[in-house]
């Protein structure tokens, strides 16, 4: 049996928050009973499951549940840890998935003292996954490659390429939000961008197009803390919205000219994927992992280069949208998970 740590049912729903929780949804639909439990914190939000057994554990939350009781029930029922965000219970070291290796490559994003402090916290579990024995898990062929190229230690048959998957979308119900009501958008003649507003995540650029194509409307969402807020100059023709519901993402992405993500750094991209399940264009960064996961169904953009003709870009022709969509599923990417996992256990 495995117990799944479920810090990640205590946190706000971002990227790797959305990749645990959707993983094992569809995990559950697989496994037998008893098979893998799902240990969380007092204040972790339920998950609907069949087949895999939720239990409360501990009176903490946050990064000391995760290290403090977490670790102790670990301890306790002696069963190995699945650990779907990056860290674990350190003196329980178990099966973790490295969505990317950003904190070790681009320390330029990580300047400031949160920033500096949140990168060495990470390395110092990256070096005690690649010391263990148990599984890594990432989510692209260039993660992988980056974390070995990193840690040259790591043995590259010990780590798995999972992917991401787009079909959550279908059942979320745009019909609920009214944002293009409230921002009075006008349809199909904006341009969206979705990303927390980090550093890695370049929303300068969008800035930047605004200000050269003012003659178009640019939406902007996603969380800003105060370790990564950035400071830009106002610009009449952005709007900027904040944290938005999963409704809102959709009706936005259905209702856009055009999806953009400038991202420098990324381990996958999980809204690109959604637009492009919703046949929404997408312009994306020509960086990192995308040109692996998109291929030809994108527009590609150097992240860098703000000086382009938009016109031009959405007369770009795209292709093999349905190869994409059909690799990425969260059913493939649990039925990958869920093998590997079960192949581990037997050789125990």
């Amino acid at each position: 049996m495995f117990a799944i740590n479920g810090l990640f049912l205590s946190q706000r729903q971002s990227g790797i928050q959305r990749f645990a929780r959707q993983l094992v949804l569809s995990l559950d639909k697989i496994c037998s009973k008893g098979e893998f439990v799902l240990v969380c914190p007092f204040d972790a939000k339920k998950m609907d499951l069949c087949n895999i057994e939720t239990i409360s554990y501990g009176k903490h939350s946050g990064i000391k549940w995760e290290q403090k009781e977490c670790s102790k029930y670990l301890k306790k029922t002696k069963l190995v840890g699945i650990n779907l965000l990056n860290t674990m219970p350190y003196s329980c070291p178990g099966i973790i998935c490295i969505h990317d290796i950003a904190y070790a490559m681009h320390k330029e994003f990580f300047n400031s003292l949160r920033g500096k402090l949140s990168a060495k916290y990470h390395q110092i579990f990256y070096k005690r996954a690649i010391k263990s024995s148990f599984p890594i898990f990432t989510v692209s062929e260039f993660s992988k490659n980056e974390i070995l190229s990193k840690y040259q230690k790591a043995n590259p048959n010990n780590i798995y390429v999972l992917g991401n998957g787009w079909n959550h979308i279908v059942n979320v119900d745009e019909r609920k939000s009214n944002i293009i009501e409230k921002y009075n958008l006008p349809k199909n003649e904006y341009f969206y961008t979705l990303g927390n507003i980090a550093a890695n995540k370049n929303t300068k650029y969008v800035y930047e197009l605004a200000k050269r194509n003012p003659n178009y409307t640019f939406v902007v969402s996603g969380a800003i803390s105060k370790s990564s807020k950035q400071i830009f100059e106002h610009v009449d023709n952005v709007i900027e919205l904040g944290y938005v519901l999963d409704e809102d993402i959709k009706a936005l992405m259905l209702n856009a000219k055009a999806f953009i993500f400038p991202s420098i750094y990324e381990g996958f991209g999980i809204p690109p994927l959604e637009a492009l399940s919703l046949n929404t264009k997408i312009i994306i960064s020509n960086t990192s992992c995308l040109p692996e996961i998109f291929k030809s169904s994108a527009i590609y953009i150097d992240p860098y280069d703000y000086d382009v003709d938009l016109n031009a870009l959405l007369d770009t022709k795209t292709f093999g949208r349905e190869e994409v969509l059909k690799k990425y599923t969260w059913e493939a990417c649990a039925s990958k998970f869920y093998q590997i996992v079960m192949n581990y256990s037997n050789k125990e």
